[in-house]
């Protein structure tokens, strides 16, 4: 943008014609405006002092609303501090109706499984059995899907960090599903 000087240089380079066309122009423009002035010179006081009025209210109000907006971006950030972003290999939510009943599945085929194992080891049937070998196939998926699955805590937080969710798992109930899988029946 051009400084004063150098508009005041170039003003005085100018020749008086333009000098003169420059100044019937601005009297052209504001005539009208300086004729109301002077003619209803207290309306127009009330009329700028209302407008004044009307711009501060304008002025406080989005200022309010920008402070608002700092506080509720200020909130999201720090929820989003302390709530981790979900990993992208958790999928499955912990209350997933699909879920529930893959659990109530899991209780069924743990009862069957441990009927089944108790017969054949009175019966000493040792075989490879489809209802064994889908079992077996069952609580692998279920160990799989343990992995990729939120978990809730005794007190109703739900742990959806990847990294928690390994370590809650490997460190409670891994070995026992692990152990699960094993021929308990045929190694004795």
């Amino acid at each position: 943008t051009p400084n004063r000087k150098s508009i005041q240089s170039w003003t005085a380079f100018q020749s008086p014609v333009v000098g003169q066309v420059r100044e019937s122009a601005e009297e052209l423009v504001f005539s009208p405006v300086r004729s109301l002035i002077a003619a209803n010179s207290e309306r127009a006081v009330k009329m700028v002092h209302h407008n004044s009025k009307r711009a501060v209210k304008l002025v406080q109000n989005t200022q309010r609303r920008l402070k608002e907006r700092g506080k509720l971006r200020r909130q999201r950030r720090l929820a989003r501090i302390k709530e981790p972003p979900p990993s992208w290999w958790i999928v499955i939510p912990a209350d997933h109706p699909y879920k529930i009943a893959w659990d109530v599945m899991t209780m069924i085929w743990a009862l069957m499984g441990a009927y089944r194992t108790h017969t054949r080891i009175r019966d000493r049937v040792f075989d490879q059995s489809p209802l064994i070998l889908l079992t077996e196939i069952w609580f692998t998926l279920d160990i799989l899907l343990n992995f990729v699955t939120e978990h809730k805590t005794s007190k109703g937080q739900v742990i959806r960090d990847g990294k928690s969710v390994w370590a809650r798992y490997l460190t409670t109930w891994f070995v026992f599903d692990l152990l699960s899988l094993i021929p308990w029946e045929r190694i004795y």
